[in-house]
């Protein structure tokens, strides 16, 4: 699907149209990195791919740019009718925002439109790494000093990674749009719908405030809240921060010039990214003299200090509860694919399914988490992987007249073993033998001497087997001096 084929909402989600635009911008930038990739054209890659990258981004930022004016007046025009009480819309033509609203609306353009911008050019420095180190692996002379650095670890991990490394990372965590304070890294779809998101949020905000001369307003209690928000909610602020009962709006919002006024042209129109709380206009109309001084008490920042957290013990516990719960479901979504990634069908499509294993089949999801963390290491350090793996010889022997068939005790044992727990036998003997081939592919070996016939290799793979009951597979093998590499065992054994 290309850009062009999205269009702007008829409905009342009016950021859904964005949205998609960046959901679409990062698969795009995804599928034109590993196309190119898995074909092995670097060189081509470099070039053509970072200018089709270039192209994407573009097209991004100028459809954001035609359709960000447009959304923020629609945010606009739909909160003033909300807020007057108007039952029959107006046309958006009719609307006439006054010279606040203009402003307000001007600066929030100009904000998300650089924001958008700032993370457009950051994706293309992170798609630019991916190519240069690219260009660097397929340099003959420098190749070697390539493999040096990428085994030198800091911190327990490669300082710098190799591009296959780096492909896997775009495909599982996204194409990087944002580096915040502390380091974190931000998909740039996550970052560009998380600015879009609030800047609608600071649109609904900004309108009610800018309709009338109104100029108390509260911001509504939501109970279980976050720390920052709590101190600032159910108080009632002063919009143009001149009446001396109430503090500031500035002072929930933040000033952006923190030495400039109280305008709402110098705030952020939010308490933070993605906050949801409401903003209803206040009024001491029909408000006992008692009622009144109340909220004159509960809203001042010297009787009701700003630092005094107004949460009951229940309230935060529940705030806490609510947080870990949606932690580790996004830590769950990665996970699963990060593992559907590189174990595929092992793993299921499904993501409910995926959590109910992980929550509820202890054992298989023990050898699944086991599976990644092993193929992985191979992704990881690609030195690791069994000499000639590709042409690894199994002989039918080995299956037939000693693991599953024969007189040999010895190997009779360790097939009743496998029999038992992956299915396989004499009458299945070629499956067996396939998924191990299969597996000298995905997993690191390590050396276990020599002797007179040659290096010994041994591999621990997990194994799924026609009963789909995963098991831990000590697989041996012999790189002979004339480079063949043979099997020479294969049993299961307790996960250490």
């Amino acid at each position: 699907m290309a850009l062009s084929k999205i269009r702007p909402p008829d409905s009342s989600d009016v950021t859904r149209y964005l949205r998609e635009l960046f959901i679409r911008t990062e698969q795009m930038l995804i599928d034109t990195i590993t196309s190119n990739r898995n074909r092995g054209l670097v060189d081509y890659a470099e070039v053509a791919a970072l200018e089709r990258v270039q192209e994407i981004l573009k097209a991004m930022v100028d459809r954001s740019w035609d359709y960000v004016p447009v959304m923020i007046e629609k945010i606009f025009y739909q909160s003033e009718k909300d807020y007057s009480g108007y039952e029959n819309a107006r046309s958006i033509a009719s609307y006439t925002p006054n010279a606040t609203q203009m402003n307000l609306m001007q600066t929030l353009s100009n904000n998300l439109l650089g924001e958008l911008v700032e993370a457009a050019e950051i994706a293309e420095k992170s798609v630019k790494t991916l190519f240069a180190i690219a260009r660097l692996e397929q340099d003959p002379y420098r190749q070697e000093t390539l493999k040096a650095v990428l085994r030198q670890e800091a911190a327990g991990s490669p300082w710098i990674k190799g591009s296959k490394d780096l492909v896997t990372q775009i495909k599982n965590q996204g194409i990087t749009g944002f580096v915040d304070k502390s380091g974190r890294r931000w998909r740039l779809e996550s970052y560009c719908t998380m600015a879009t998101r609030t800047t609608a949020r600071q649109a609904e905000v900004a309108a009610l405030l800018s309709v009338n001369d109104h100029d108390l307003f509260r911001i509504t209690k939501v109970g279980t809240t976050c720390p920052v928000c709590a101190p600032l909610e159910g108080r009632i602020y002063s919009k143009s921060g001149t009446n001396p009962d109430y503090p500031p709006l500035s002072l929930a919002f933040g000033k952006i010039d923190p030495a400039g006024g109280d305008s709402l042209e110098n705030t952020y129109l939010n308490i933070h990214p993605n906050c949801l709380h409401a903003i209803v206009p206040y009024t001491i109309t029909g408000k006992s003299e008692t009622q009144i001084q109340k909220d004159k008490d509960f809203s001042s920042v010297t009787k009701n200090p700003l630092n005094r957290d107004p949460r009951t013990k229940a309230q935060i516990e529940a705030y806490q509860l609510k947080e870990r719960n949606r932690q580790r479901l996004l830590r769950d979504m990665r996970q699963h694919k990060e593992y559907r990634e590189i174990l595929g069908k092992e793993v299921p499509k499904d993501f409910a399914k995926f959590r109910e294993m992980k929550y509820n089949e202890g054992e298989r999801f023990g050898f699944v988490k086991l599976d990644y963390s092993r193929r992985n290491k191979l992704i990881t350090h690609p030195e690791l992987k069994l000499p000639n793996a590709e042409k690894a010889i199994l002989p039918e022997g080995k299956f037939t007249r000693y693991l599953l068939g024969g007189n040999n005790e010895r190997g009779l044992a360790k097939g009743r073993a496998i029999s038992d727990r992956l299915g396989y036998d004499l009458s299945n003997w070629k499956e067996f033998r396939w998924e191990i081939a299969q597996g000298a592919l995905r997993y690191p070996a390590t050396e276990k001497g020599n002797t007179e016939f040659g290096q010994k290799y041994e591999q621990k793979m997990i194994l799924y087997g026609k009963l789909r009951t995963p098991a831990n597979v000590v697989v041996g093998w012999l790189l002979k001096p004339d480079g063949s590499i043979n099997l020479t065992s294969a049993y299961i054994k307790e996960v250490d």
